[in-house]
């Protein structure tokens, strides 16, 4: 008996291996007729691999009292709801518990989060126990209402949404239950369209303007509420080791700026600027952010000096970070 239990078990696990070996969801024409959430529909791309247990979204959004973060159902199959299928939504602490080992399968604890990726407090959203998907059509919308002034803009926070009982059909074992990784971004949050120089002594190769040619794209990601985390760029546009955790800090009273960075805190900014690929200064340079162009002018140094390893950027918003 033992022995039928575990092959019955290998088999079921095999079949769901297959399952999520397919892009994202079922196609709106498959069958059975399952519920499960259209993530495909509303172009959210997974970010994590086919082979996780849930698969997991990101979404961010401006800090506002309420914001809302439309999701969808739908029913798969070859046709259209026969009749009005009321859904039953909810969120999962039991998936938030296993996908992150918080506890053994099957014991709920009290909720212990690992360090950056807690489980949404239910302070922070608004969410429908139902929705309704009407007959004749495939699909209906979900609107959780974020509160997204009270998130700590430093990390994101895990909303596990599940499907947990529908009046048609069955529940989709691979989108049944899905996961968002959901964040708050300040006003300065989104991505920059960047040109300028950058210096490392010795090294014609990665020193020197960046050419327009590269059309590089810089992403800065909300680390509180007047700071951006960003990444520079040696001159090829490839990155560059021993300033990580590079932050742009705006004094929202003066506009100027602050950088920094966690792993090297020699960083030092630069008040009078480089003007070459050697990094000869300059008379003057403000560290700074233009609201009126969303743009970031920004010089900076690390190393023993400008003529050793330096950067000078312009940042110019290009549009919103997803």
């Amino acid at each position: 008996m033992k022995k039928f239990s575990l092959l019955f078990a290998v088999a079921l696990l095999s079949l769901t291996a297959c399952l999520k070996d397919g892009p994202v969801n079922l196609a709106p024409g498959a069958s059975p007729p399952v519920i499960e959430w259209s993530t495909a529909t509303i172009d959210d791309a997974p970010s994590n691999a086919v082979s996780s247990l849930y698969r997991l979204y990101t979404r961010s959004f401006p800090i506002a009292t309420s914001v809302t973060m439309a999701l969808q159902v739908d029913i798969t199959g070859t046709d259209p709801a026969p009749s009005d299928i009321t859904v039953g939504l909810g969120v999962s602490q039991a998936a938030y518990n296993l996908y992150f080992g918080v506890t053994a399968p099957g014991v709920v604890p009290a909720v212990v989060a690992p360090a950056g990726t807690p489980i949404m407090p239910t302070t922070l959203y608004t969410m429908p126990t139902s929705v309704t998907i009407l007959k004749g059509t495939r699909t209906a919308t979900v609107n959780v209402i974020l509160n997204t002034s009270l998130f700590d803009v430093s990390k994101f926070y895990i909303l596990p949404i599940a499907v947990t009982s529908t009046t048609f059909g069955g529940i989709s074992a691979n989108y049944g239950t899905v996961f968002y990784q959901v964040g708050a971004k300040n006003k300065y949050d989104g991505i920059y369209s960047a040109k300028g120089l950058v210096v490392r002594a010795t090294d014609p190769v990665l020193s020197g303007f960046m050419p327009a040619s590269l059309g590089l794209n810089y992403s800065l990601a909300t680390t509180g509420g007047n700071s951006v985390g960003f990444s520079q760029t040696w001159a090829t546009g490839g990155g560059i080791a021993g300033i990580d955790g590079t932050t742009i800090t705006v004094d929202p009273t003066t506009n100027l700026v602050t950088m920094s960075a966690t792993s090297n805190p020699a960083l030092v900014n630069n008040t009078k600027g480089i003007t070459d690929p050697v990094g000869t200064p300059g008379t003057s340079y403000t560290n700074r952010y233009d609201p009126a162009t969303k743009t970031f002018y920004l010089s900076f140094y690390w190393g023993t000096g400008p003529t050793n390893r330096a950067a000078q950027d312009t940042l110019v918003y290009v549009k919103p970070r997803p």
